[in-house]
Protein backbone atom coordinates (compact mmCIF):
# COMPACT_ATOMS: atom_id res chain seq x y z
CA UNK A 1 0.00 0.00 0.00
CA UNK A 2 2.81 2.54 1.03
CA UNK A 3 4.34 2.11 -2.79
CA UNK A 4 0.37 3.40 -4.18
CA UNK A 5 1.02 6.44 -2.31
CA UNK A 6 4.96 7.13 -3.27
CA UNK A 7 4.37 6.42 -6.46
CA UNK A 8 1.30 8.81 -7.35
CA UNK A 9 2.54 11.68 -5.11
CA UNK A 10 2.74 13.98 -7.53
CA UNK A 11 -0.99 13.02 -8.74
CA UNK A 12 -3.02 12.95 -5.75
CA UNK A 13 -4.93 16.00 -7.76
CA UNK A 14 -6.06 13.22 -10.22
CA UNK A 15 -6.87 10.93 -8.03
CA UNK A 16 -9.35 13.25 -5.98
CA UNK A 17 -10.95 13.39 -9.61
CA UNK A 18 -10.71 9.62 -9.49
CA UNK A 19 -12.55 9.22 -6.36
CA UNK A 20 -15.48 11.97 -7.15
CA UNK A 21 -15.77 9.57 -10.11
CA UNK A 22 -15.95 6.10 -8.00
CA UNK A 23 -18.90 8.32 -5.73
CA UNK A 24 -20.50 9.28 -8.91
CA UNK A 25 -20.68 5.85 -9.69
CA UNK A 26 -21.98 4.53 -6.72
CA UNK A 27 -24.49 6.94 -6.99
CA UNK A 28 -25.54 5.94 -10.44
CA UNK A 29 -25.72 2.45 -9.32
CA UNK A 30 -27.83 3.55 -6.63
CA UNK A 31 -30.45 5.18 -8.77
CA UNK A 32 -30.27 2.54 -11.16
CA UNK A 33 -31.35 -0.12 -8.30
CA UNK A 34 -33.77 2.80 -7.15
CA UNK A 35 -35.76 2.47 -10.81
CA UNK A 36 -35.20 -1.27 -11.20
CA UNK A 37 -37.45 -1.87 -7.88
CA UNK A 38 -39.98 0.77 -9.22
CA UNK A 39 -40.39 -1.35 -12.04
CA UNK A 40 -40.91 -4.89 -10.21
CA UNK A 41 -43.32 -3.20 -8.04
CA UNK A 42 -45.08 -1.61 -11.29
CA UNK A 43 -44.63 -4.93 -12.56
CA UNK A 44 -46.27 -6.28 -9.70
CA UNK A 45 -49.13 -3.80 -8.97
CA UNK A 46 -49.77 -4.43 -13.12
CA UNK A 47 -49.99 -8.21 -12.58
CA UNK A 48 -52.24 -7.84 -10.08
CA UNK A 49 -54.88 -5.39 -11.65
CA UNK A 50 -54.59 -7.63 -14.89
CA UNK A 51 -55.82 -10.70 -11.99
CA UNK A 52 -58.34 -9.04 -10.44
CA UNK A 53 -61.46 -8.50 -12.87
CA UNK A 54 -61.25 -12.58 -13.79
CA UNK A 55 -60.87 -13.52 -10.24
CA UNK A 56 -63.94 -11.06 -9.94
CA UNK A 57 -65.67 -13.03 -12.72
CA UNK A 58 -64.87 -16.48 -10.84
CA UNK A 59 -66.14 -15.21 -7.30
CA UNK A 60 -69.81 -14.27 -9.06
CA UNK A 61 -70.07 -17.45 -10.90
CA UNK A 62 -69.42 -19.26 -7.30
CA UNK A 63 -71.85 -17.20 -5.57
CA UNK A 64 -74.63 -18.03 -8.15
CA UNK A 65 -73.95 -21.51 -7.50
CA UNK A 66 -71.97 -22.28 -10.25
CA UNK A 67 -69.06 -24.75 -9.41
CA UNK A 68 -68.19 -25.41 -12.74
CA UNK A 69 -64.73 -23.25 -12.44
CA UNK A 70 -63.43 -25.79 -9.27
CA UNK A 71 -64.62 -29.13 -10.73
CA UNK A 72 -63.54 -28.64 -14.13
CA UNK A 73 -59.99 -29.80 -15.46
CA UNK A 74 -59.86 -26.39 -17.52
CA UNK A 75 -61.37 -24.39 -14.53
CA UNK A 76 -58.65 -25.66 -12.33
CA UNK A 77 -56.22 -24.86 -15.01
CA UNK A 78 -57.53 -21.25 -15.64
CA UNK A 79 -57.63 -20.98 -11.59
CA UNK A 80 -54.11 -22.37 -11.71
CA UNK A 81 -52.33 -19.59 -14.35
CA UNK A 82 -54.34 -16.52 -12.43
CA UNK A 83 -52.82 -18.00 -8.50
CA UNK A 84 -49.71 -18.48 -10.44
CA UNK A 85 -50.06 -14.76 -12.06
CA UNK A 86 -50.39 -13.56 -8.31
CA UNK A 87 -48.16 -15.05 -7.03
CA UNK A 88 -45.19 -13.56 -9.19
CA UNK A 89 -46.94 -10.62 -8.26
CA UNK A 90 -45.80 -11.18 -5.08
CA UNK A 91 -42.36 -12.32 -5.89
CA UNK A 92 -41.70 -8.96 -7.28
CA UNK A 93 -43.06 -6.99 -4.70
CA UNK A 94 -40.58 -8.57 -2.07
CA UNK A 95 -37.65 -7.70 -5.15
CA UNK A 96 -39.05 -4.23 -5.12
CA UNK A 97 -38.72 -4.41 -1.01
CA UNK A 98 -35.19 -6.34 -0.95
CA UNK A 99 -33.67 -4.16 -3.93
CA UNK A 100 -34.65 -0.90 -1.31
CA UNK A 101 -33.61 -2.38 2.05
CA UNK A 102 -30.67 -4.40 1.25
CA UNK A 103 -29.12 -2.89 -1.62
CA UNK A 104 -29.60 0.22 -2.83
CA UNK A 105 -30.07 2.29 0.28
CA UNK A 106 -26.12 0.39 1.40
CA UNK A 107 -24.97 1.78 -1.77
CA UNK A 108 -26.22 5.28 -0.96
CA UNK A 109 -25.32 5.85 2.19
CA UNK A 110 -22.39 4.18 1.55
CA UNK A 111 -21.56 6.50 -1.23
CA UNK A 112 -22.34 9.64 0.58
CA UNK A 113 -19.97 8.46 3.28
CA UNK A 114 -17.44 8.10 0.74
CA UNK A 115 -17.68 11.31 -0.64
CA UNK A 116 -17.42 13.11 2.83
CA UNK A 117 -14.39 11.30 4.03
CA UNK A 118 -13.16 11.57 0.58
CA UNK A 119 -13.33 15.71 0.81
CA UNK A 120 -11.82 15.68 4.08
CA UNK A 121 -8.52 13.47 3.34
CA UNK A 122 -7.99 16.01 0.01
CA UNK A 123 -8.54 19.02 1.92
CA UNK A 124 -5.86 17.88 4.61
CA UNK A 125 -3.54 17.60 1.29
CA UNK A 126 -4.56 20.74 0.02
CA UNK A 127 -3.91 22.55 3.48
CA UNK A 128 -0.40 20.59 3.83
CA UNK A 129 0.04 21.75 0.36
CA UNK A 130 -0.34 25.46 0.10
CA UNK A 131 1.75 25.29 4.09
CA UNK A 132 4.48 23.97 2.15
CA UNK A 133 4.09 26.80 -0.94
CA UNK A 134 4.14 29.34 1.64
CA UNK A 135 7.16 27.78 3.35
CA UNK A 136 8.72 27.43 -0.41
CA UNK A 137 7.77 31.46 -0.98
CA UNK A 138 9.27 32.49 2.65
CA UNK A 139 12.68 30.60 1.23
CA UNK A 140 12.81 32.43 -1.93
CA UNK A 141 11.94 35.72 -0.55
CA UNK A 142 14.93 35.69 1.50
CA UNK A 143 16.62 34.51 -1.64
CA UNK A 144 15.14 37.60 -3.01
CA UNK A 145 16.61 39.65 -0.32
CA UNK A 146 20.11 38.40 -0.26
CA UNK A 147 20.44 38.61 -3.99
CA UNK A 148 20.11 42.46 -3.05
CA UNK A 149 21.39 42.34 -0.25
CA UNK A 150 24.60 41.02 -1.76
CA UNK A 151 24.65 43.65 -5.02
CA UNK A 152 24.22 46.38 -2.49
CA UNK A 153 27.69 44.92 -0.69
CA UNK A 154 29.14 44.33 -4.32
CA UNK A 155 28.51 48.30 -4.72
CA UNK A 156 29.74 49.42 -1.60
CA UNK A 157 32.99 47.36 -2.26
CA UNK A 158 33.32 48.88 -5.86
CA UNK A 159 32.88 52.48 -4.09
CA UNK A 160 35.27 52.08 -1.33
CA UNK A 161 37.88 50.47 -3.94
CA UNK A 162 37.51 53.52 -5.98
CA UNK A 163 37.81 55.80 -2.78
CA UNK A 164 40.78 54.78 -2.04
CA UNK A 165 42.38 54.93 -6.00
CA UNK A 166 41.25 58.48 -5.47
CA UNK A 167 44.78 60.48 -4.44
CA UNK A 168 42.18 63.44 -3.65
CA UNK A 169 40.20 61.55 -1.33
CA UNK A 170 40.90 62.36 2.29
CA UNK A 171 40.84 59.54 4.97
CA UNK A 172 37.41 61.05 5.78
CA UNK A 173 36.12 60.05 2.62
CA UNK A 174 37.97 56.38 3.02
CA UNK A 175 36.58 55.74 6.96
CA UNK A 176 33.05 56.37 5.12
CA UNK A 177 33.40 54.29 2.53
CA UNK A 178 34.75 52.01 4.66
CA UNK A 179 32.34 51.71 7.23
CA UNK A 180 29.35 51.91 4.53
CA UNK A 181 30.83 49.01 2.97
CA UNK A 182 31.06 46.61 6.18
CA UNK A 183 27.54 47.38 6.95
CA UNK A 184 26.22 46.75 3.65
CA UNK A 185 28.36 43.24 3.44
CA UNK A 186 27.24 42.21 7.32
CA UNK A 187 23.75 42.65 5.99
CA UNK A 188 24.31 40.67 3.22
CA UNK A 189 25.45 38.24 5.53
CA UNK A 190 22.66 38.18 7.67
CA UNK A 191 20.27 37.46 4.39
CA UNK A 192 22.67 34.84 3.11
CA UNK A 193 22.61 33.18 6.50
CA UNK A 194 19.00 33.62 6.70
CA UNK A 195 18.50 32.00 3.17
CA UNK A 196 20.22 29.33 4.07
CA UNK A 197 18.39 28.58 6.79
CA UNK A 198 15.16 28.38 4.99
CA UNK A 199 16.56 25.74 2.53
CA UNK A 200 17.13 23.84 5.66
CA UNK A 201 13.62 23.67 6.52
CA UNK A 202 12.05 24.09 3.19
CA UNK A 203 13.77 21.07 2.41
CA UNK A 204 12.89 19.16 5.91
CA UNK A 205 9.45 20.29 5.05
CA UNK A 206 9.45 18.75 1.15
CA UNK A 207 10.77 15.65 2.88
CA UNK A 208 8.06 15.26 5.22
CA UNK A 209 5.54 16.74 2.74
CA UNK A 210 6.29 14.31 0.10
CA UNK A 211 8.15 11.55 1.67
CA UNK A 212 5.57 11.01 4.88
CA UNK A 213 2.46 12.93 4.52
CA UNK A 214 1.20 12.78 0.95
CA UNK A 215 1.85 9.17 0.52
CA UNK A 216 0.35 8.04 3.38
CA UNK A 217 -2.96 10.24 3.29
CA UNK A 218 -3.11 8.81 -0.24
CA UNK A 219 -2.61 5.22 1.06
CA UNK A 220 -5.93 6.01 3.38
CA UNK A 221 -7.68 7.35 0.77
CA UNK A 222 -6.74 4.30 -1.11
CA UNK A 223 -7.90 2.19 1.62
CA UNK A 224 -10.76 3.08 2.59
CA UNK A 225 -11.73 3.56 -1.44
CA UNK A 226 -11.22 -0.50 -1.28
CA UNK A 227 -12.68 -1.09 1.59
CA UNK A 228 -15.78 1.16 1.24
CA UNK A 229 -16.72 1.93 -2.29
CA UNK A 230 -15.40 -0.99 -4.20
CA UNK A 231 -16.08 -3.54 -1.80
CA UNK A 232 -19.48 -2.03 -0.73
CA UNK A 233 -20.26 -2.18 -4.07
CA UNK A 234 -19.14 -5.67 -4.74
CA UNK A 235 -21.51 -6.84 -2.10
CA UNK A 236 -24.68 -5.37 -2.98
CA UNK A 237 -23.98 -6.29 -6.77
CA UNK A 238 -23.67 -9.80 -5.30
CA UNK A 239 -26.61 -9.73 -3.52
CA UNK A 240 -28.50 -8.05 -6.42
CA UNK A 241 -27.31 -11.54 -8.85
CA UNK A 242 -27.85 -13.79 -5.62
CA UNK A 243 -31.43 -11.84 -5.15
CA UNK A 244 -32.82 -12.95 -8.34
CA UNK A 245 -30.64 -15.59 -8.71
CA UNK A 246 -33.20 -17.05 -5.51
CA UNK A 247 -36.56 -16.16 -7.29
CA UNK A 248 -35.62 -18.67 -9.67
CA UNK A 249 -36.49 -21.30 -7.98
CA UNK A 250 -39.89 -19.76 -7.01
CA UNK A 251 -40.59 -19.50 -11.06
CA UNK A 252 -39.64 -22.86 -11.64
CA UNK A 253 -41.86 -24.19 -8.77
CA UNK A 254 -45.23 -22.06 -10.25
CA UNK A 255 -44.09 -23.56 -13.60
CA UNK A 256 -44.03 -27.28 -12.55
CA UNK A 257 -47.38 -26.74 -10.84
CA UNK A 258 -48.89 -25.21 -13.22
CA UNK A 259 -47.27 -28.04 -15.53
CA UNK A 260 -48.76 -30.66 -12.96
CA UNK A 261 -52.18 -28.81 -13.29
CA UNK A 262 -52.25 -28.26 -17.25
CA UNK A 263 -51.10 -31.93 -17.76
CA UNK A 264 -54.47 -33.25 -16.58
CA UNK A 265 -56.73 -30.96 -18.22
CA UNK A 266 -59.24 -33.22 -19.93
CA UNK A 267 -62.23 -33.51 -22.01
CA UNK A 268 -62.80 -36.88 -20.25
CA UNK A 269 -62.67 -35.76 -16.88
CA UNK A 270 -64.82 -32.17 -17.81
CA UNK A 271 -67.32 -34.18 -19.57
CA UNK A 272 -67.89 -36.84 -16.28
CA UNK A 273 -67.49 -33.35 -14.00
CA UNK A 274 -70.75 -32.11 -16.12
CA UNK A 275 -72.50 -34.89 -15.67
CA UNK A 276 -71.96 -35.05 -11.99
CA UNK A 277 -73.14 -31.81 -11.80
CA UNK A 278 -75.87 -31.48 -14.22
CA UNK A 279 -77.45 -34.86 -13.95
CA UNK A 280 -80.89 -35.87 -12.80
CA UNK A 281 -81.89 -39.12 -11.17
CA UNK A 282 -84.23 -39.66 -13.29
CA UNK A 283 -84.62 -43.57 -14.60
CA UNK A 284 -82.50 -44.04 -17.64
CA UNK A 285 -83.94 -45.30 -20.27
CA UNK A 286 -87.20 -43.42 -19.54
CA UNK A 287 -89.98 -45.39 -18.38
CA UNK A 288 -91.97 -44.57 -21.66
CA UNK A 289 -89.43 -46.41 -23.92
CA UNK A 290 -89.64 -49.90 -21.23
CA UNK A 291 -91.89 -51.59 -22.47
CA UNK A 292 -91.52 -55.18 -21.34
CA UNK A 293 -90.35 -53.83 -17.75
CA UNK A 294 -94.07 -51.58 -18.26
CA UNK A 295 -95.91 -54.95 -18.44
CA UNK A 296 -94.19 -56.80 -15.70
CA UNK A 297 -94.78 -54.20 -13.84
CA UNK A 298 -98.36 -54.11 -14.10
CA UNK A 299 -98.57 -57.85 -13.62
CA UNK A 300 -97.47 -57.94 -9.42
CA UNK A 301 -98.26 -56.05 -6.59
CA UNK A 302 -94.75 -54.43 -6.71
CA UNK A 303 -92.45 -53.62 -9.28
CA UNK A 304 -89.88 -56.86 -9.54
CA UNK A 305 -86.42 -55.48 -7.30
CA UNK A 306 -84.09 -57.82 -10.02
CA UNK A 307 -84.91 -55.48 -12.39
CA UNK A 308 -83.62 -52.68 -10.49
CA UNK A 309 -80.41 -54.32 -9.59
CA UNK A 310 -78.11 -52.05 -12.03
CA UNK A 311 -79.69 -48.61 -10.80
CA UNK A 312 -80.19 -49.28 -7.48
CA UNK A 313 -76.12 -50.36 -7.71
CA UNK A 314 -74.93 -47.10 -9.87
CA UNK A 315 -77.03 -45.00 -7.14
CA UNK A 316 -74.95 -46.82 -4.41
CA UNK A 317 -71.55 -46.35 -6.76
CA UNK A 318 -72.09 -42.39 -7.78
CA UNK A 319 -72.79 -41.31 -4.23
CA UNK A 320 -69.45 -40.43 -3.15
CA UNK A 321 -69.40 -38.49 -6.19
CA UNK A 322 -72.04 -36.32 -5.62
CA UNK A 323 -71.16 -35.64 -1.86
CA UNK A 324 -67.57 -34.40 -3.27
CA UNK A 325 -69.60 -32.08 -5.20
CA UNK A 326 -71.47 -30.66 -2.24
CA UNK A 327 -67.52 -30.41 -0.92
CA UNK A 328 -67.35 -27.57 -4.24
CA UNK A 329 -70.60 -26.02 -2.99
CA UNK A 330 -69.41 -25.64 0.13
CA UNK A 331 -66.19 -24.18 -0.97
CA UNK A 332 -67.80 -21.75 -2.92
CA UNK A 333 -69.06 -20.28 -0.14
CA UNK A 334 -68.17 -16.65 1.40
CA UNK A 335 -64.84 -17.56 3.15
CA UNK A 336 -65.92 -17.14 6.42
CA UNK A 337 -68.96 -18.82 6.15
CA UNK A 338 -67.29 -21.62 4.16
CA UNK A 339 -64.81 -22.16 6.47
CA UNK A 340 -66.84 -22.97 9.74
CA UNK A 341 -69.02 -25.22 7.30
CA UNK A 342 -65.79 -27.26 6.22
CA UNK A 343 -64.44 -27.53 9.53
CA UNK A 344 -67.96 -28.92 11.01
CA UNK A 345 -67.38 -31.32 7.95
CA UNK A 346 -64.08 -32.20 8.92
CA UNK A 347 -65.34 -33.24 12.38
CA UNK A 348 -68.19 -35.30 10.90
CA UNK A 349 -65.89 -36.97 8.46
CA UNK A 350 -63.58 -37.68 11.41
CA UNK A 351 -66.66 -39.59 13.14
CA UNK A 352 -67.67 -41.19 9.99
CA UNK A 353 -64.47 -42.72 9.57
CA UNK A 354 -64.05 -44.28 12.67
CA UNK A 355 -67.46 -45.66 12.48
CA UNK A 356 -66.53 -47.04 9.04
CA UNK A 357 -63.45 -48.26 10.00
CA UNK A 358 -65.07 -50.26 13.41
CA UNK A 359 -67.05 -51.94 10.82
CA UNK A 360 -64.15 -52.53 8.40
CA UNK A 361 -62.52 -54.53 11.48
CA UNK A 362 -65.78 -56.40 12.04
CA UNK A 363 -66.52 -57.34 8.55
CA UNK A 364 -62.88 -58.35 8.06
CA UNK A 365 -63.04 -60.65 11.17
CA UNK A 366 -66.53 -62.41 10.16
CA UNK A 367 -65.01 -62.71 6.49
CA UNK A 368 -62.16 -64.49 8.16
CA UNK A 369 -64.24 -66.96 10.09
CA UNK A 370 -66.41 -67.40 6.72
CA UNK A 371 -63.35 -68.36 5.01
CA UNK A 372 -62.13 -70.56 7.63
CA UNK A 373 -65.55 -72.92 8.16
CA UNK A 374 -65.16 -76.14 7.10
CA UNK A 375 -68.34 -75.01 4.13
CA UNK A 376 -68.31 -71.14 3.51
CA UNK A 377 -71.04 -70.40 2.62
CA UNK A 378 -70.18 -68.86 -0.96
CA UNK A 379 -73.19 -66.34 -0.81
CA UNK A 380 -72.06 -64.97 2.44
CA UNK A 381 -68.82 -64.89 1.52
CA UNK A 382 -69.28 -62.77 -1.36
CA UNK A 383 -71.27 -60.48 0.68
CA UNK A 384 -68.89 -60.01 3.35
CA UNK A 385 -66.21 -59.30 0.30
CA UNK A 386 -68.62 -56.51 -1.20
CA UNK A 387 -69.37 -55.19 2.03
CA UNK A 388 -65.50 -54.96 2.61
CA UNK A 389 -64.36 -53.36 -0.20
CA UNK A 390 -66.94 -50.68 -0.20
CA UNK A 391 -66.04 -49.55 3.02
CA UNK A 392 -62.62 -49.23 2.03
CA UNK A 393 -63.44 -47.70 -0.94
CA UNK A 394 -65.89 -45.06 1.88
CA UNK A 395 -63.05 -44.79 4.15
CA UNK A 396 -60.56 -43.79 1.60
CA UNK A 397 -63.15 -41.73 -0.11
CA UNK A 398 -63.80 -39.71 3.40
CA UNK A 399 -60.15 -39.19 3.58
CA UNK A 400 -59.76 -37.47 0.34
CA UNK A 401 -62.64 -35.53 0.94
CA UNK A 402 -61.72 -34.40 4.55
CA UNK A 403 -57.71 -33.29 3.37
CA UNK A 404 -59.28 -31.58 0.53
CA UNK A 405 -61.19 -29.39 3.53
CA UNK A 406 -58.57 -29.52 5.64
CA UNK A 407 -56.40 -27.71 2.51
CA UNK A 408 -59.32 -25.55 1.93
CA UNK A 409 -59.16 -24.23 5.68
CA UNK A 410 -55.59 -23.91 5.68
CA UNK A 411 -55.60 -21.52 2.44
CA UNK A 412 -57.61 -19.28 4.37
CA UNK A 413 -56.03 -19.44 7.12
CA UNK A 414 -52.62 -18.75 5.35
CA UNK A 415 -51.20 -22.13 7.05
CA UNK A 416 -49.05 -24.85 6.01
CA UNK A 417 -50.72 -26.77 3.93
CA UNK A 418 -51.47 -30.29 5.53
CA UNK A 419 -49.67 -33.36 4.04
CA UNK A 420 -52.26 -36.31 2.27
CA UNK A 421 -51.60 -39.81 4.05
CA UNK A 422 -49.36 -42.03 2.66
CA UNK A 423 -52.00 -44.64 2.26
CA UNK A 424 -53.84 -42.48 0.29
CA UNK A 425 -51.31 -41.09 -2.12
CA UNK A 426 -52.09 -42.10 -5.55
CA UNK A 427 -56.01 -42.36 -4.74
CA UNK A 428 -58.59 -40.51 -5.86
CA UNK A 429 -62.47 -40.64 -5.22
CA UNK A 430 -63.80 -44.32 -6.41
CA UNK A 431 -67.07 -45.91 -7.07
CA UNK A 432 -68.06 -49.25 -5.53
CA UNK A 433 -66.98 -52.42 -7.38
CA UNK A 434 -69.44 -53.94 -9.27
CA UNK A 435 -68.31 -57.58 -9.17
CA UNK A 436 -70.82 -58.36 -6.64
CA UNK A 437 -73.97 -56.33 -6.11
CA UNK A 438 -75.41 -55.89 -2.46
CA UNK A 439 -79.13 -56.71 -3.61
CA UNK A 440 -78.00 -59.82 -4.70
CA UNK A 441 -77.29 -61.68 -1.24
CA UNK A 442 -80.23 -63.18 0.09
CA UNK A 443 -78.77 -64.30 3.42
CA UNK A 444 -80.76 -61.89 5.46
CA UNK A 445 -79.15 -60.03 8.64
CA UNK A 446 -75.57 -60.26 9.22
CA UNK A 447 -74.45 -63.19 11.49
CA UNK A 448 -74.13 -62.52 15.15
CA UNK A 449 -70.82 -61.70 16.46
CA UNK A 450 -68.60 -64.08 16.90
CA UNK A 451 -65.27 -64.59 17.74
CA UNK A 452 -61.58 -65.14 16.16
CA UNK A 453 -58.29 -65.21 17.90
CA UNK A 454 -59.29 -63.28 20.51
CA UNK A 455 -60.95 -60.29 18.62
CA UNK A 456 -64.50 -59.98 20.10
CA UNK A 457 -67.10 -57.84 17.83
CA UNK A 458 -69.60 -56.53 20.43
CA UNK A 459 -72.96 -54.96 19.64
CA UNK A 460 -73.81 -51.42 20.24
CA UNK A 461 -76.13 -52.46 23.11
CA UNK A 462 -76.79 -48.68 24.02
CA UNK A 463 -77.75 -47.86 20.31
CA UNK A 464 -80.69 -50.54 20.70
CA UNK A 465 -81.89 -49.33 23.72
CA UNK A 466 -82.07 -45.87 22.52
CA UNK A 467 -83.87 -46.79 19.41
CA UNK A 468 -86.19 -49.09 20.97
CA UNK A 469 -87.01 -46.73 24.12
CA UNK A 470 -90.60 -47.31 25.05
CA UNK A 471 -92.91 -44.16 26.64
CA UNK A 472 -91.42 -43.57 30.27
CA UNK A 473 -93.23 -41.58 32.72
CA UNK A 474 -91.88 -38.57 31.22
CA UNK A 475 -93.47 -38.71 27.64
CA UNK A 476 -90.48 -40.28 25.84
CA UNK A 477 -91.54 -41.37 22.42
CA UNK A 478 -91.52 -44.75 21.28
CA UNK A 479 -90.06 -44.94 17.47
CA UNK A 480 -91.68 -48.21 17.09
CA UNK A 481 -95.18 -46.71 17.97
CA UNK A 482 -98.00 -47.51 15.99
CA UNK A 483 -96.72 -49.16 12.46
CA UNK A 484 -99.40 -50.97 10.77
CA UNK A 485 -100.07 -53.82 8.54
CA UNK A 486 -98.90 -57.09 8.96
CA UNK A 487 -95.54 -57.79 10.74
CA UNK A 488 -92.93 -60.32 10.76
CA UNK A 489 -92.30 -59.10 13.68
CA UNK A 490 -88.33 -58.72 12.72
CA UNK A 491 -86.56 -55.43 13.10
CA UNK A 492 -83.26 -54.08 11.48
CA UNK A 493 -81.34 -50.71 10.67
CA UNK A 494 -79.99 -49.45 7.62
CA UNK A 495 -76.40 -49.78 7.49
CA UNK A 496 -76.26 -47.91 3.98
CA UNK A 497 -78.17 -45.18 2.36
CA UNK A 498 -80.74 -46.43 -0.06
CA UNK A 499 -82.33 -44.08 -2.84
CA UNK A 500 -85.18 -45.35 -4.14
CA UNK A 501 -85.69 -45.40 -8.00
CA UNK A 502 -88.20 -42.86 -9.25
CA UNK A 503 -91.82 -44.14 -10.01
CA UNK A 504 -90.77 -48.10 -8.58
CA UNK A 505 -92.18 -49.21 -5.31
CA UNK A 506 -89.17 -49.04 -3.60
CA UNK A 507 -88.63 -46.59 -0.67
CA UNK A 508 -85.74 -44.62 0.27
CA UNK A 509 -83.66 -44.97 3.58
CA UNK A 510 -80.49 -43.68 5.71
CA UNK A 511 -78.09 -45.08 6.83
CA UNK A 512 -79.27 -45.96 10.83
CA UNK A 513 -82.89 -45.74 9.88
CA UNK A 514 -84.53 -48.89 11.97
CA UNK A 515 -87.54 -50.73 10.09
CA UNK A 516 -90.10 -53.43 10.59
CA UNK A 517 -90.27 -56.17 7.74
CA UNK A 518 -93.53 -56.68 6.76
CA UNK A 519 -92.38 -59.95 4.12
CA UNK A 520 -89.19 -60.80 2.95
CA UNK A 521 -88.87 -61.99 -0.79
CA UNK A 522 -86.66 -64.41 -2.21
CA UNK A 523 -84.52 -62.39 -4.47
CA UNK A 524 -82.97 -60.64 -1.15
CA UNK A 525 -85.67 -57.70 -1.40
CA UNK A 526 -87.85 -56.95 1.39
CA UNK A 527 -91.11 -55.23 2.12
CA UNK A 528 -90.72 -52.82 5.19
CA UNK A 529 -91.93 -50.20 7.14
CA UNK A 530 -89.06 -47.45 7.39
CA UNK A 531 -89.34 -45.08 9.92
CA UNK A 532 -86.86 -42.60 8.49
CA UNK A 533 -87.02 -38.56 8.86
CA UNK A 534 -89.57 -38.31 11.64
CA UNK A 535 -92.74 -40.29 9.36
CA UNK A 536 -93.21 -43.87 8.41
CA UNK A 537 -92.50 -45.47 5.04
CA UNK A 538 -93.89 -48.32 3.59
CA UNK A 539 -91.82 -50.11 0.29
CA UNK A 540 -89.56 -52.48 -0.95
CA UNK A 541 -85.58 -52.45 0.21
CA UNK A 542 -82.66 -54.70 -0.34
CA UNK A 543 -82.21 -57.01 2.83
CA UNK A 544 -78.44 -56.51 3.13
CA UNK A 545 -78.25 -52.98 3.14
CA UNK A 546 -79.45 -53.82 6.97
CA UNK A 547 -78.70 -55.51 10.18
CA UNK A 548 -80.60 -57.39 12.76
CA UNK A 549 -81.94 -55.47 15.49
Amino acid sequence: MTAFGEALWDQWRDLESYTSEGTELMMSINEFMKKRADIEADYAHALQKLVKPYRDDIAKKLVKAAPHTKAFSMGKAWQQVLNEADNIATIHFGVNDKINTELRKTIKYQSQDNEKKFKEKFDKIKKATAEFQQQVNSMEKLHDKFENDKKNMEAATAYLDKVQKNKNSTQKDIDTAKADYEKKALTASDAMAAYQKAIVETNEKKTRHFSMFLPTVLNEVQTDDENFRIRATKVALMKYYELYSSVIPMYIDGLEAMSGVFEVVSAEVDSQSLVSIMKADDEFPPADYAFEEKALARDGNFKRPGLQKAGAHARVATEPLLDADDDESLMSQPPKKGRKLAADRVKVFDKDIGDAEKKLQAVETLLSVCNKSASPDPKQSSELTFQKRALEIKIDNLGLRRHRLQTYIAGIDKTALPELPLKLNGKTIQILPSASSPVSYSGGSLPSPVKDSGMEIEKKEVEKKDRRASVTGSGELNTWAAPTGKSTGKKARMIYDFQAAPGSQEVSACSGDELEVLEEQDDGWWKAKVFSKGEWKEGLIPGNYTEAL
